[in-house]
């Protein structure tokens, strides 16, 4: 019997925890069974392998993070509002789901022993979809895709850095200077996109 939508979701949600705290090689399908509230069996049942549940917590991840950048679009005609926007909305999800973030930054480390059993790379299309973005606002005849990713990877790769070292940053400076930082670090995301737009020499957003 298929498992009901949200139950699914809520599994799905479990799953994604344990592999931010554990890493897909520190994650076994024991642990993450019991942490899902399942018998091995059920989980071998309803999601396959530990690889295929794991895919699919990136493929859901990935795909709300296109969801953000399909709304930007929506939303802006501007190719320069749209990037802002959609970085704007990229922190505001992985803030509020800081696990995720924490899954992807080990992806990047630990799937580097796994490279030639990976089949699909489901952080791909959001990136490309932000390097498309990119390229327009430079013209795509001036900028190319391995360009525009050099320019977009290092902002989110800041963002992700905040994020993940949430706790430590707590710690070391306190809690009350930490929850300051945060409250600025959209108006930094903000500096950092149209920084990007200037050395496009697309000058910056326009102004809400």
């Amino acid at each position: 019997m298929p498992l009901r939508e949200d139950t699914r979701a809520q599994l799905l949600d479990s799953a994604t925890r344990l592999f931010a705290s554990r890493g897909f090689y520190g994650a076994s399908l024991a642990n993450i069974a019991e942490a899902l509230g399942l018998t091995k069996q059920a989980l071998l049942h309803h999601f396959g392998r530990k690889e295929k549940l794991y895919a699919e917590v990136l493929s859901r991840i990935s795909n709300r993070m296109l969801e953000q950048i399909d709304a930007a679009r929506a939303q802006y005609d501007s190719p320069q509002d749209q990037l802002l926007a959609a970085m704007q909305s990229v922190y505001a999800i992985s803030e509020q789901s800081p696990h995720e973030t924490r899954i992807i930054v080990r992806e990047l480390l630990d799937s580097e022993r796994r490279t030639e059993q990976v089949h699909s790379w489901y952080l791909q299309p959001f990136l490309d979809s932000l390097v498309d973005i990119t390229r327009v606002i430079a013209g795509k005849q001036t900028l190319t895709k391995t360009d525009a990713l050099t320019k977009i990877y290092p902002l989110l790769g800041a963002m992700s850095y905040f994020i993940v070292s949430d706790v430590v940053l707590e710690q070391m400076y306190g809690q009350a200077n930490y929850r300051r930082m945060r409250r600025r670090y959209p108006d930094q995301i903000q500096q950092q996109v149209y920084g990007l737009l200037n050395s496009l020499g697309s000058g910056s957003a326009s102004a809400e």
